[in-house]
């Protein structure tokens, strides 16, 4: 009997759980407050930055608390909070709600292993109809359904429509979480281009945190969403912090416009809406092929994931071998392209998948990069202000910073393959992450630089070196730059963008999007 134990700060692992739930009357579910695992990653950042816990605190979350103290009593008392509805959510209208128990004991870790299966179990009976099955898990009060149908048209929501439906994700930017997964305004931008330009009737509506898009991106202005529903939790929405409510207002959507499509990235939001019968593209980066972005693929591909432990296996035979007095150059090739073997394995099936869901994908130095150059522009505007040349009181997190940022930009990104082999783990991902951590209570607390001029100096020259790019011209930089570039995994693998042979890999993102979008229309969903 599988039995997953959930924090309750992991919000984005309810929607799959909830599922399983549903999907396995067998399988239960322990949840515990996480406030011993969440104060040990606040301090842990806390003290890489110099900072106390309350001042990492207050400038990620905007509170003013005034000791270490009244955090804890904080993030206790939320966690607490959390665990109640996320309790309430995952028993309701479940068989034998009691699968379903709440632990005090801090010293649990996560396991979240098993959803997926019972998902993919389900689906794969034919003798149950799966989104119906899910569907019925998921039904509110009579009350609460009139409200939410109220709700839906004071947002100017309407019947028989097609909408677009983009999910807005900010954590990284407002609390410290994730900051690599959040919603990239220019990639958002140039896709409504073209849905607006393709697609002239859809209905563009931004869901879930607020993104600032710029006015214009490559010399033409960014359209406007039709319909603002941006925390929409907070805007008079019935049972606002219920998340059973809110999985109802979205199968309202799906119900009353069947041909809207949800768009979003690396996020446990967009789960249960597809599994409810709402078109999705789920757009990722490759190097999460081996991490959640499996997690759709299990839902129907019948093929088997090769184990991390054969991985494993090959990866130490290779390392053997590579330091051998006199290493063998065919079998280190053989080892090389069984693990190339694994690895395509893993996102090489798309033709397989239930119908309903489009994977696409951005290559892991494309994203290192627009990392950089948005860190980069922000950091070089701040430096660039006027400042006083010897700062009667300079301020020492302001040289620390420096110190980190000149040491990120300094480290060569690698080539391709060092890159999508060692993902976000890789050293030159480890050292922007912490950069952009060290950066984020500095932008928030809009104070003029007051360090070391040498150390500013220094910096501006990292990062002008690490901004520059092979062989393009001013303008190829500029555009490159702006964008996002997102391939697509279907019969055909889009040529990715790679370092450092950058153009070879340069083409125009919007030439790509109208393929990518021609390709969603193209496709038979449920319910179309």
């Amino acid at each position: 009997m599988a039995r997953l134990v959930i924090p309750s700060h992991m919000s984005g692992e309810q929607y799959i759980t909830k599922a399983a739930l549903i999907a396995d009357p067998k399988l239960e579910v322990r949840v515990f407050p996480g406030t011993k695992m969440l104060l040990d990653e606040y301090r842990t950042d806390a003290a890489r930055r110099g900072q106390s816990l309350a001042e990492l605190y207050n400038s990620r979350h905007r509170t003013a608390f005034a000791n270490d103290a009244e955090v804890r009593n904080a993030i206790d008392q939320k966690q607490k909070e959390n665990l109640k509805s996320m309790v309430e959510f995952f028993q309701k209208d479940i068989i034998n709600p009691a699968r379903v128990s709440r632990d005090e004991n801090e010293n649990l870790k996560p396991v979240t292993r098993g959803s997926t299966q019972a998902v993919r179990e389900l689906y794969r009976d034919p003798a149950r109809n799966a989104q119906q099955v899910i569907r019925n898990g998921l039904e509110v009060d009579p009350e609460t359904q009139r409200g939410i149908e109220e709700f839906y048209f004071s947002k100017g929501l309407k019947k028989d429509e097609k909408y677009a439906i983009f999910w807005g994700r900010k954590s990284g930017e407002m609390t410290g979480a994730g900051p690599a997964l959040d919603t990239n305004e220019i990639m958002l931008a140039q896709m409504m281009f073209v849905i607006r330009r393709k697609d002239p009737l859809r209905k563009l509506i931004l869901i879930g945190d607020p993104v600032a898009l710029p006015l214009e991106v490559d010399d033409m202005k960014v359209p406007s969403f039709d319909i603002d529903l941006v925390r929409y939790w907070d805007s008079g929405f019935p049972n606002a912090t219920g998340v059973l409510a809110q999985m109802g207002f979205i199968r309202l959507i799906i119900d009353w416009n069947p041909d809207s499509v949800s768009i979003g990235t690396n996020s446990g939001i967009l789960e249960l809406p597809h599994l409810m019968g709402m078109k999705t593209v789920y757009l990722e980066n490759v190097h999460d092929h081996a991490r959640k972005g499996l997690r759709w693929q299990l839902l129907a591909a019948n093929y088997r994931v090769p184990t991390a432990d054969e991985l494993n296996v090959l990866e130490r035979k290779l390392k053997s071998e590579q330091a051998s007095p006199n290493p063998n150059t065919g079998k280190i090739d053989a080892l090389n392209r069984d693990i190339a073997k694994i690895n395509n394995k893993k996102i090489d099936v798309l033709n397989q998948i239930r119908p309903g869901l489009q994977r696409f994908s951005t290559t892991t130095s494309t994203e290192f990069r627009a990392s950089r150059k948005a860190l980069f522009d922000e950091v070089g505007a701040w430096l660039d202000r006027q400042s006083p040349p010897e700062p009667r009181n300079p301020v020492a997190a302001h040289d620390t910073f420096l110190d980190l940022l000149t040491s990120a930009a300094n480290t060569p990104e690698g080539d391709r393959e060092s890159l999508a082999g060692s993902g976000q783990s890789s050293p030159w991902w480890t050292l922007q992450h912490k950069a952009e951590r060290a950066w984020a209570p500095i932008r928030t607390s809009r104070q003029p630089f007051s360090g070391s001029p040498g150390k500013r100096t220094d910096a501006l020259a990292a990062m002008s070196g690490a901004m520059r790019l092979h062989g393009f011209t001013t303008a190829q930089k500029e555009q490159f730059w702006n964008t996002f570039n997102y391939t697509y995994v279907n019969d055909r693998e889009m040529p990715a963008v790679s370092a450092p042979d950058v153009r070879a890999g340069y083409r125009a993102w919007l030439q790509e999007t109208d393929e990518i979008w021609a390709y969603v229309k193209g496709r038979q969903f449920p319910g179309s």
